[in-house]
Formats: C-alpha cells, structure tokens, sequence
C-alpha cells in the first residue's frame, strides 16, 4: 500500500522519509528545512501523528557531515525512543579532524532530547537508516581512521542507551547493504564487479557470527540502469522465498526463488522510500505530554 503522509495525515509535503517502523508506528523525518530537521512519530491506521521536539542543528551539522536517525522500543522498558548520532569531520583530513560527534535519544512522552555517550566515529550509513531488531539499531558503518576500507555493524542498545560490540560479517564488508528478512540481519554483498551475482546472506541465530549463512543468488532485472556502486534492500520474504527488493531507492522488485529472476513491479522509475511495516492501533494517546 502507498502511503503519502502529506495527504494522510495532512503533514509538510516537503522532504519526507521514513526513519523507521515499530509496532505500527512510523518515524518520519522531514529534512528540508536547512536549520533543523522535523521529526514525527504517526499511526496510518489511526491517523493520528505527533511532532517531536526539534533539534536546531547549529554549527555540528554544518557540512561535511553525517546525520543518522533510528528509531525503536527498548526491550525491558518497553519504551520507544528515537536516536539521533551526527559526526562532522574535516572536508580536508577526515581522519585527523574530527571536529564534534553526539548521540542524542529522545523517550516518547518525556519532550526532551538527551545526550549520551556517543559511539566511535564513523563514515556513513547505508542510505541514512537504522536497522531496528530485538531492541537494538544496527547500521553497516565506516571508519574512517581504519587502514582499510571495511566497514563494520553499529549496535546501539536502546535500553541501556549505548553502543555495544557486535560479531562481524565474516567476508570483510566492503560494499554492499545490511537488511532484515524474517526477524533476521541480512547482508546484500555488492563486492563482484559482474551484477549478474549478487549473493544474500543471512545471520541465522542473532549475534552469532558464525551463523552467517549464504542463502541465494539474486540476479538483477533485465537492463538494469543503475550501476555497481548502487544499494539492494530487502523489504519482506514470502512464505514461497520470492523476496521483495529495494534497488537504491529507486526500483521496486520482485525476486522470485524458482527462476531466481527479478521483476519489476512499477511502471516508471522515481524516488521511493519503502519499508516494511505491520499495521496497528496502538494509538499515540498513550505517550501524555505529546502534542
């Protein structure tokens, strides 16, 4: 289902996308304005949203930076936060200079933002999203001091509210995305220089680095444009296998087991922000305090 948030929910129609989605909620980023960014947290079905608190972006943003939101329910608690981690380096030496890096939480309910320890600085993250799983945000990072160019998985824990190690992916991440099917983490690897083999691979047993299993071969659509350096995300698995992708936010596919083949599934190439979400009516009423 297609869902316009500025015609749903009568939200700005400016620069929206989606942060994340928990329990029926979604976190909708509205990053247009150059001195702050906009955050909401809505409900579809109830049609209800609340605006959070904004967060002026001052002098830590100014570019280069890297702005990264997440959003989640702590596992004890119970309670949905959303995290935000901004790192600005030097356009010169990155390495060297890096000026300012923060980590800032925000408790639904609460109308305050709080700083916490903020983790080692990283390059970037796949397309700016938080992957949300058992009460932890994970994103496929780069560090730019490393001596190499691998990047590794963040995990920041909601309930304790720091970031905490995780196992590797066994083949060095290079390129390629980091995803969720079926409540587990997945790793689209885009390293081969031959876009026919893209293979998928996914962490069986949650925090067991052994556990990374090589599942399939996806092979792209037919003429596909867009180039190696583009990002595959899973969306959803089916009963069947057939699996359905997100090519760099701009393709909508179908990935079917049998013929191992791709299809698409929209009639034009455009921006799209697509995420899995599970409908609920939970209502934002709970959060007291929010407008």
């Amino acid at each position: 289902m297609k869902f316009d948030p500025s015609v749903c929910l009568g939200l700005p129609d400016v620069n929206l996308e989606i942060v994340g989605s928990v329990n029926g909620l979604l976190c909708i980023r509205d990053y247009g304005n150059k001195a702050y960014d906009a955050l909401y947290i809505c409900n579809p079905i109830t049609r209800e949203y609340i605006s959070l608190p904004r967060i002026n972006k001052g002098g830590i943003v100014e570019p280069p930076y890297t702005c990264e939101y997440g959003f989640g329910v702590s596992k004890i608690s119970g309670q949905y936060k959303v995290v935000r981690n901004v790192h600005r380096h030097s356009k010169l030496d990155p390495c060297s200079s890096i000026q300012n890096y923060e980590c800032l939480v925000y408790t639904l309910g609460t109308g305050t933002w709080r700083s916490v320890e903020p983790g080692p600085p990283f390059g970037h993250y796949d397309l700016s999203r938080s992957l949300f799983l058992y009460g932890n945000l994970h994103g496929s990072v780069q560090n730019y001091c490393a001596s190499d160019d691998h990047k590794f998985i963040s995990c920041f824990d909601l309930e304790s509210e720091s970031f905490k190690p995780f196992p590797a992916f066994p083949p060095p991440l290079v390129v390629g995305t980091l995803g969720i099917l079926d409540d587990c983490l997945c790793f689209v690897d885009m390293r081969s220089e031959d876009l026919a083999i893209i293979p998928l691979w996914v962490m069986k047993e949650y925090g067991v680095e052994k556990s990374w299993t090589e599942i399939l071969v996806i092979q792209p659509v037919q003429d596909f444009p867009y180039t190696y350096y583009d990002s595959v995300y899973p969306i959803k698995a089916f009963k069947n296998g057939d699996i359905l992708l997100n090519w760099n936010n701009h393709s909508l596919s179908y990935y079917i087991t049998k013929t191992k083949n791709c299809e698409e599934i929209q009639d034009e190439r455009a921006w799209i922000d697509a995420i899995h979400h599970t409908s609920s009516f939970l209502s934002l009423k709970i959060f007291n305090g929010e407008k």
